[in-house]
């Protein structure tokens, strides 16, 4: 499916077929209703274990990895079959497929006769990511500005400012898992308006890929009001239509900071 017609700008009204991807999970997580007990095989389909409610084989691998973003299932750790079911309250078929989905995002490895681990990231295989996103990212950027309209750029621009400032709001009063969202938010808005829907799956792809838990470094308080200010100066430079200055920003942002 296409977003818009070769040449011409995203529409807005279908990019979220792709933000949906990436962001569906959360929403759906943060508004699910406490159930007491074990609701397995009650109507509304939900199941829950614990403090953890899911409710389809789709959910569950968000869910799992969601706690891998957060560091609650580290790299390298083994995902034995009964013990994923157990945690999460699915049977072994659905854990197997939800598994399999994950292993294809190259969040989690099959390992032959052995079974399903977290992937593992050295920091040279870390930076090798982010420099690939860094390339992909700039030429989103130079596409946007060279080719999407002024009303809709200045629009972006105002949504821009909004989630800045929500993501400044989380790194200075809110939960990491907080702050994970609030900077996937502001990229996400950015790429709305990019008319290669190609490119942007890449970049969201590669943007899932790297756990945010190994980016912790940047939790310094220095370089978290480096982030929360270079967020800032990227919309200040969209709005000024800079390139150069906006594909500058961005590639500090993510190999100099190793920023979310």
């Amino acid at each position: 499916m296409s977003f818009c017609a070769a040449g011409q700008p995203l529409d807005t009204s279908r990019v979220l077929d792709v933000c949906v991807a990436v962001d569906w999970w959360y929403f759906w997580c943060k508004s699910l209703p406490s159930v007491p007990g074990d609701a397995r095989g009650s109507s509304s389909g939900h199941v829950n274990v614990g403090k953890v409610v899911v409710k389809d084989v789709g959910t569950l691998a968000e869910q799992i990895a969601r706690d891998i973003h957060t560091g609650r299932l580290s790299p390298g750790a083994w995902l034995k079959q009964i013990d994923v079911e157990q945690r999460y309250g699915f049977d072994r078929p659905s854990v197997r497929s939800a598994l399999d989905a994950l292993a294809k995002r190259k969040l989690v490895e099959n390992i032959p006769n052995r079974g399903y681990r977290v992937t593992e990231f050295t920091p040279a295989h870390i930076q090798e990511i982010l420099f690939v996103r860094s390339v992909l990212e700039a030429a989103a950027m130079e596409l946007i500005i060279d080719t999407v309209p002024a009303p809709i750029i200045d629009a972006t621009v105002e949504k821009l400012e909004s989630r800045a400032r929500a993501f400044a709001t989380a790194m200075a009063e809110e939960t990491f898992e907080e702050q994970i969202q609030a900077a996937r938010l502001f990229h996400i808005e950015f790429w709305k308006i990019c008319p290669n829907q190609e490119l942007v799956e890449l970049i969201l792809e590669l943007r899932e890929r790297i756990p945010a838990s190994l980016l912790r470094s940047w939790r310094s308080r220095p370089r978290m009001e480096k982030s929360v200010e270079q967020h800032y100066e990227m919309v200040r430079a969209l709005a000024r239509r800079d390139k150069a200055e906006l594909k500058a920003i961005s590639t500090e942002h993510m190999l100099g900071n190793r920023t979310p």
